[in-house]
């Protein structure tokens, strides 16, 4: 069973990730350990898109004696907290400080110094998901991930050993940082080296070798549908889901295309892993953990890795050995006296044709529930044919068993992808803003344009556009004065124009429609000339404003 230790000590044959041998992982990793040691650096904030390069920089930074701290994202927030641990940002982009970016040529780098070994102290920190509000920041060992990982090691198939590690989740956080690099080495898995957050990628990543994926409820929920499910089989030796509840029907649907049921994971950041299900019915504790549930109905674990017994924020009973999940206690609501998960809610609504992802809480202002979700490319027709008052209707009528409870979703919100973090989780922040601030207007991205006096933007129009309602609830278009507004907005910056002339509207913008506005000044006229048009360059609203005199 290899750990990293064993890794650096003694090398074995073979590759630990794609182009790269055990042997030069392992030199790469002392010749780095010795640069950190010799600059004396103390705590290294890690930002990696490779994996591979992530599992050498966090062994090279014990080595040398330094805190690991993984960053969750590279926002000012997250970059404040790591300068505040007096780290480095050790990493393999243009996130990384002067002299800590981790090169191609890194990886067969060599120090003539004699090869560090382990202090017994090793720790990294870690910031939790923030789905249930502030983020907490976590200690870990080492000796804590490496017990954990030989525990998944005897717990999981032997046959998967030599398949890749392919993961739909990053390694910032701790799920795919226990499973893609310290299970994938007390495994024997080759690191896959870039997360795939996609389904479409990981089938692509899938195609050549043998793998495994580590991926998340929400992925999986999108897999289905019209895939080569034959050509994966080939390739695929097993699935581990963890970051959420994984609904029973989408378990099964996977068993009956791949031949077998995923390994379905709980734990959370603060405890690792507790439990595993396998096919339906309940999680089964792992040997090494203890679990309680308190007289509020939440559990408490203690492990090897858990670093004593932690207490979570989950309903649960136990019946023996096996648990049986309720999903957190914070979002259980009580309605008429009688309580419902807002998980059961989120299965019913999931599991209609329309829907590809789905998230409910209490509305943060009126306290009722509230639905927000992300529609699938037949969702999307509907809605663009029908409205956002049909679509509601549809969804209603499938939650019947919810009416005698009064837990019907009474706010509904709808985009075509729910804004899921590298562990799929939703932070609290972004749900609350999606039903507190109204959508007015897309998101524009820059685009290269001709010549100077040019610019081009192109955005996709969101589905809840707040537009979409009144006149147009039955036919959703954008309308002409927003169509204006939009224009202002982005070239205008607050400045009325002197004259709008030869203003024309010759197509509908539609919901989930991809525009592109294209701007020219005329500096000899003081005027600026605006087209919005569709993808296929068909234009929608045309016109020039005359511009004030300066």
């Amino acid at each position: 069973m290899m750990t990293l230790e064993t890794v650096l000590r003694r090398p074995p044959q073979g590759d630990i990730a794609e182009h790269w041998t055990y042997a030069d992982f392992a030199a790469a990793t002392q010749a780095w350990a010795h640069r950190l040691r010799a600059r004396k650096v103390r705590s290294a904030a890690l930002w990696f898109d490779d994996t591979a390069r992530c599992a050498s920089a966090l062994a090279a930074t014990w080595l040398a004696g330094a805190d690991v701290y993984l960053l969750p994202d590279v926002s000012p927030a997250s970059r404040q907290w790591a300068a505040q641990q007096g780290c480095i940002v050790f990493g393999d982009t243009d996130a990384a400080d002067e002299g800590w970016r981790y090169r191609d040529a890194d990886e067969r780098a060599r120090s003539d110094l004699p090869d560090l070994g382990f202090p017994s102290d090793n720790r990294l920190f870690l910031k939790t998901s923030a789905s249930s509000g502030d983020a907490k920041t976590v200690c870990k060992t080492r000796a804590q991930m490496e017990s954990e990982a030989a525990a998944l090691a005897r717990l999981l198939p032997a046959h998967w050993r030599g398949a890749t590690a392919l993961g739909s989740v990053g390694t910032q956080h701790l799920y795919g940082l226990t499973f893609r690099i310290f299970a994938a080495l007390a495994c024997g898995w080759r690191i896959g080296r870039v997360r795939h957050p996609y389904p479409e990628d990981l089938f692509a990543a899938s195609r050549h070798a043998p793998c495994v994926w580590v991926s998340s409820p929400a992925l999986l929920h999108r897999a289905g549908g019209r895939r080569d499910w034959q050509s994966l089989r080939r390739h695929l030796r097993g699935v581990v889901s963890a970051g959420g509840m994984l609904r029973p029907d989408v378990a099964a649907q996977l068993a009956a295309r791949l031949g077998f049921y995923p390994h379905d994971v709980y734990g959370s950041t603060e405890t690792g892993v507790i439990a595993v299900r396998r096919q339906s019915g309940m999680h089964l504790l792992l040997p090494e953990v203890s679990a309680e549930i308190a007289a509020d109905g939440t559990l408490s674990a203690d492990s090897p890795w858990s670093g004593g017994r932690q207490h979570t924020a989950d309903a649960a009973e136990r019946h023996g050995r096996a648990l049986l999940l309720h999903g957190r206690a914070d979002r259980i609501v009580k309605l008429a006296d009688k309580r419902i998960a807002l998980t059961r809610i989120e299965q019913l609504l999931s599991a209609h044709p329309f829907v590809a992802d789905a998230h409910c809480l209490p509305h943060p202002q009126h306290g009722r529930i509230a639905a927000w979700l992300a529609l699938n490319d037949d969702g999307i027709a509907a809605w663009r044919n029908h409205g956002r008052r049909a679509m509601i209707d549809t969804l209603q009528r499938t939650l019947g068993e919810l009416k005698p409870l009064g837990a019907v979703p009474r706010h509904w919100r709808f985009t075509d992808r729910l804004p899921r973090n590298p562990q799929a989780k939703i932070r609290a922040a972004d749900a609350e803003r999606a039903f507190t601030r109204p959508i007015t207007a897309p998101q524009w991205h820059a685009l290269p344009a001709d010549t100077p006096d040019e610019s081009v933007f192109t955005a996709a129009v969101p589905l809840d556009l707040c537009w979409f309602g009144g006149h147009f609830a039955r036919f959703p278009l954008v309308p002409g004065v927003v169509q204006l507004q939009w224009v202002l907005d982005l070239c205008c910056r607050g400045h009325v124009p002197a004259q709008i002339e030869n203003l024309k509207y010759q197509k509908f913008i539609r919901p989930h429609d991809t525009v592109r506005l294209y701007l020219r000044r005329d500096h000899a006229k003081n005027k600026l000339y605006f087209s919005l048009r569709l993808a296929d360059g068909s234009v929608c609203s045309s016109g020039r404003f005359a511009l004030p005199d300066a």
